[in-house]
């Protein structure tokens, strides 16, 4: 039942370069570090939200406002999110509706994942993604923000206020304003 949850919790654990895996730590763990407890919190209400049941989206849904208030990250349960997600600051960090992250993804403070237009439907479907995608081993570094359909390729690393507006190869170092690639 909570299979997937709890394997994302172990490796999230093990990358914040913990040993051995004991109750006592990860409570220490979850407790004095708030990159790991966040990241905890949006998976338990990602996971209860999925279950559809009415109890279990309301308190996933309440868990998500909790995120939101207390540390200023706006993580929705519906984002896809690679396992080992890293927050070294978690505040004021907004990842839009539609975004994927990729795994052991490092997100620094005053990061922004978001849309570049407006919603488009037809007939009740949504007709295009308006969000980034961030694959595996991406570093985006404090206040850059990533707008639009783009997607940023494997091992890429962004640069501190970059303003990505479109899509980067995979081993690229993207910074400026609007982002280049310094990598050629």
């Amino acid at each position: 039942m909570f299979k997937h949850l709890f394997f994302n919790l172990k490796i999230d654990y093990f990358i914040s370069k913990q040993k051995k895996l004991s109750l006592k730590k990860i409570i220490k763990l979850y407790i004095f570090n708030l990159s790991y407890r966040v990241v905890c919190l949006h998976r338990i209400s990602f996971d209860l939200i999925n279950k559809q049941k009415y109890f279990s989206v309301i308190l996933g849904k309440l868990i998500k406002t909790k995120i939101a208030k207390h540390y200023s990250v706006e993580l929705n349960p519906i984002n896809k999110i690679g396992y080992g997600l890293i927050l070294p600051h978690p505040y004021n960090i907004i990842v839009g509706y539609g975004s994927t992250i990729g795994k052991n993804a490092t997100l620094y403070n005053g990061v922004t994942l978001g849309a570049k237009n407006m919603l488009k439907f037809d007939k009740n479907k949504i007709l295009e993604n308006r969000y980034p995608t961030i694959e595996n081993n991406v570093i985006v570094f404090s206040g850059a923000k990533l707008i639009g359909n783009i997607k940023i390729g494997k091992n890429s690393i962004i640069g501190a206020n970059s303003v990505v507006l479109s899509s980067f190869n995979e081993n690229s170092v993207i910074i400026g304003i609007p982002a280049k690639n310094l990598k050629k």
